[in-house]
């Protein structure tokens, strides 16, 4: 839960003539924040697993809130 109140602002977003939307987190941001916490490597596999989980939740409550804006 610490690595995400971290990174979760870390977003990689696709710009288009409709706007722009969120694609999911930026992982080169993700691995940097580990290091600079000093996490250690052999966690980074289950960290990044809890991560994906809470992007795909995240990504999918945003979702009904932009539907919910249109």
């Amino acid at each position: 839960m610490r690595t995400w109140c971290v990174t979760w602002r870390q977003w990689r977003w696709l710009v288009g003539v409709g706007g722009a939307v969120r694609q999911g987190l930026d992982w080169q941001q993700v691995e940097s924040a580990l290091r600079l916490m000093g996490i250690k490597r052999k966690r980074w596999p289950d960290i990044f697993a809890g991560l994906r989980v809470m992007q795909d939740e995240a990504l999918a409550a945003l979702e009904k809130i932009n539907e919910g804006a249109h």
